[in-house]
């Protein structure tokens, strides 16, 4: 794991408790779709350095990209549509991604790619909106951002978080998981599988807001509250969680979760704020996408390489 001491400067008294009220939550979705192809050969496994990031071709059509933190070339695949979130699977061979009304896998390689939700009918006036798929960490499901809001405001609705079988089926809301917040999204699962996390937003009750935990059904509360990016977290091996939030700079850092209580934050390099933040199972680097859409690799958290610099780059993901 990254060694945090170094870079962390403890949290001061101040609640740290974001602006903005709010309530409602997205509603459960339907669908139904194929699990993986028949006939199909299995791609080979990314190996530990290689993450999936989606680089934002136009505002309307997003590629995945897959690079390496060793280098080479990165390989990308262009589905041709609005990708609005990509997780790898636990086996390394296939992606789950989403885009606003389905859920998708594709092998690592591009190959087989094929929708595993039907696009959800909302209601008339409202639309739908996906995002942040996690597999769980035996591959059998899928959780996922499920946002439902007004065609003529973005003001008016919700996202909650959501899961699907990785075969196929509904996408459902999970129940278990709501509170009086407007915006619940972004899981995490922690390595061993046996609980996630989720930030909550926009609260009814401002000091809900902030990063929960979850069992897998979705039961849960408030770990630590503060004013977090909508964005997963780390998971590190002491069991400390470092996730990106509103630092004393007033740009987004990192915020260090321990024993359910704020330790210490992290501040960007200067001029920088950071956007979402990943790293490979072995903790040796994480991987930090910046609000300019640049990618940074960091193995202390005092000196930042960056490793994409195209300036279109968001949500990086081992």
């Amino acid at each position: 794991m990254i060694v945090l001491v170094s870079a962390c400067v403890a949290p001061d008294n101040d609640d740290g408790s974001g602006p903005g009220s709010g309530s409602g939550s997205g509603s459960s979705g339907s669908g139904s779709g194929s699990g993986s192809g028949s006939g199909a050969v299995d791609p080979v496994a990314l190996t530990t350095t290689e993450f999936a990031y989606i680089q934002r071709d136009t505002p309307y059509v997003q590629s995945i990209v897959i690079a390496n933190l060793a280098g080479g070339a990165p390989k990308i695949y262009s589905p041709n549509s609005a990708v609005t979130g990509v997780a790898i699977a636990p086996d390394r061979k296939h992606l789950a991604y989403t885009t606003d009304d389905a859920v998708f896998i594709v092998g690592v390689d591009g190959s087989n790619p094929h929708q595993v939700s039907t696009a959800i009918s909302p209601p008339s006036g409202e639309h739908v909106a996906l995002e942040q798929p996690e597999w769980s960490r035996d591959g059998a499901t899928i959780y996922l951002g499920l946002g439902l809001y007004s065609d003529s405001s973005s003001l008016v609705g919700g996202t909650t978080l959501a899961t699907m079988p990785a075969t196929g089926g509904l996408v459902t809301m999970l129940a278990a998981a709501q509170s009086n917040c407007r915006v619940i999204t972004a899981p995490k699962f922690s390595p061993d599988g046996t609980h996630f996390t989720s930030v909550h937003s926009v609260c009814l009750d401002s000091t809900r807001e902030g990063v929960w935990r979850h069992t897998p059904d979705g039961a849960g509360d408030l770990l630590a509250h503060d004013d977090f990016e909508l964005a997963k977290p780390l998971f590190e091996d002491d069991g400390s969680v470092v996730a990106v939030g509103l630092t004393a700079s007033a740009t987004n850092g990192l915020i260090v979760i321990q024993n359910a209580a704020i330790t210490g934050y992290i501040q960007p390099p200067a001029g920088l704020s950071f956007e979402a933040i990943t790293e490979p199972s072995d903790g040796s680097a994480a991987v930090i996408a910046t609000y300019d859409g640049n990618l940074l690799v960091t193995t202390d958290f005092v000196t930042y390489t960056p490793i994409v610099s195209t300036g279109n780059a968001v949500d990086p993901t081992f």
